[in-house]
């Protein structure tokens, strides 16, 4: 029914795929880490407290993406060196964070 929105009718909203929706376990994750990196001194009480506010209300991943984008990843790694990441393991709660950023 609403094939049209995926046809590439042209440029504009309509042609791009749509985001992916945010989960709750989506949100949870990153608001973990948020949380984690209050811990470690990388964000302040305010900046958690605003990130989290967002991080609850998001309703895309690329939102959630970009609330955790200087956390992690490689910019967050050449900041805060250490050993390499563990391979994915089957339910690895992380697997979400890691596809969080990739789709972003």
């Amino acid at each position: 029914m609403l094939a049209f929105l995926h046809q590439g009718v042209g440029p504009g909203p309509l042609s791009r795929p749509p985001e992916r929706r945010a989960s709750d376990t989506d949100r949870d994750t990153a608001v973990d880490i948020l949380c984690a990196a209050a811990a470690d001194g990388r964000l302040t009480m305010t900046e958690l407290d605003e990130r989290v506010g967002s991080a609850l209300t998001a309703r895309t991943r690329t939102q959630l993406a970009r609330l955790i984008a200087d956390l992690i990843g490689p910019h967050a790694a050449a900041a805060s060196p250490g050993p390499p990441p563990a391979p994915a393991a089957p339910g690895d709660r992380w697997a979400v964070l890691r596809s969080l950023l990739e789709s972003a």
